[in-house]
């Protein structure tokens, strides 16, 4: 995984993300799947007098590729669109493009 895409969050968000990079270091296949947000999580930073900054900036993943697989699927009875990036960079199979 590449350390700019923020998709997890909190607890159960490292737990998974630590799943990930044993699964890269045993050279297991494993597929990752999370919501990406544009703007929805935020940087935090510290302030001189250390009270919490947070900043909301636009992420841009400029490492990933729209692989134009996009489908629609139920959540709670509504409509939701989901889209397939992938990052090939990392891919162990770089004959698959």
């Amino acid at each position: 995984m590449h350390n700019a895409l923020k998709i997890y969050s909190g607890g159960l968000g490292f737990l998974a993300g630590s799943h990930m990079r044993s699964a890269y270091e045993l050279r297991q296949n494993l597929i990752g799947i999370g919501i990406l947000w544009k703007y929805g999580y935020y940087d935090q930073a510290r302030n001189q007098d250390q009270t919490l900054q947070v900043t909301w900036m636009e992420k841009i993943y400029f490492f990933l590729e729209d692989t134009g697989i996009k489908f629609q699927i139920l959540i709670h009875e509504h409509p939701v669109w989901v889209k397939v990036w992938v990052n090939w960079s990392r891919h162990p199979c770089r004959r698959c493009r």
